[in-house]
């Protein structure tokens, strides 16, 4: 905020920035979208004119039992439990960038306006406008968004959308066991910075099931790597070859 006042008016001091941003008044939803645009408009665009759409799910340790969105649990039985806040995030990716551009808080159970994630995950799609220079769209997501209904979802906006093809891939993969701890951090590390364009390199030890749903038309073949089952998390190269089939 300090630098941002001194390329300003002299009148627009730091405070009265705070002050603007922390106005209970501003929509966060309207300036996510907002930045993210403006984000997506100042990167250069891709050569191959892909962009992934992903979806994730994760949380926010809280301690105060009063937030109404508080919630005692865990993202999966392999995860400790946890207290804190449940969201949906969703991103889009290409090259070497991720940008978020839309999230829904996952309300508790109990709460009157619940909703599940895969349903938070079709309103936030099906209000994503993809920027004009992708030619094709790739949803990219773990199983757990591999429900029929998102499905349905995005063959319906590849049906409707006529400037752009719609594709999708979702992959599982199962928690390594103790001798694969290695192979475990490397997942983690490409879970945190993910290089899509470079999946089909993840070495194949440790993985024990991988699902792939393909995308429009009939899925490609993807030759797997060196070190690669075939069709192991060679989703990228199949989901671009039954977009563009």
């Amino acid at each position: 905020m300090s630098g941002l006042s001194q390329s300003a008016p002299g009148f627009i001091t730091e405070w009265r920035f705070r002050r603007l941003l922390s106005a209970g008044y501003w929509s966060l939803k309207v300036l996510l979208h907002w930045f993210a645009e403006e984000a997506i408009k100042s990167l250069p665009v891709p050569e191959n004119q892909v962009l992934y759409v992903i979806a994730d799910g994760s949380k926010k340790d809280k301690r105060g039992p009063k937030n109404p969105a508080a919630q005692k649990g865990r993202l999966n039985e392999h995860h400790a439990w946890f207290f804190g806040i449940k969201f949906v995030v969703l991103m889009v990716a290409w090259d070497d960038y991720r940008i978020p551009v839309d999230f829904q808080i996952v309300l508790p159970k109990g709460h009157p306006d619940y909703q599940k994630e895969n349903e938070l995950f079709r309103h936030m799609l099906s209000h994503f406008q993809p920027p004009d220079w992708a030619e094709v769209v790739i949803v990219v997501g773990d199983a757990a968004f591999a429900a029929k209904d998102n499905m349905k979802l995005i063959q319906a906006r590849d049906k409707a959308d006529s400037q752009r093809r719609w594709g999708t891939t979702f992959f599982q993969v199962d928690q390594a066991k103790p001798k694969n701890q290695g192979f475990l951090r490397h997942l983690q590390k490409c879970r945190a910075h993910p290089n899509l364009d470079r999946l089909d390199r993840i070495p194949a030890s440790g993985l024990a099931q991988v699902q792939e749903q393909g995308g429009l038309g009939t899925p490609g073949t993807h030759p797997p790597g060196p070190n690669q089952a075939p069709g192991a998390l060679g989703a990228v190269g199949d989901a671009w070859s039954s977009t563009t089939g």
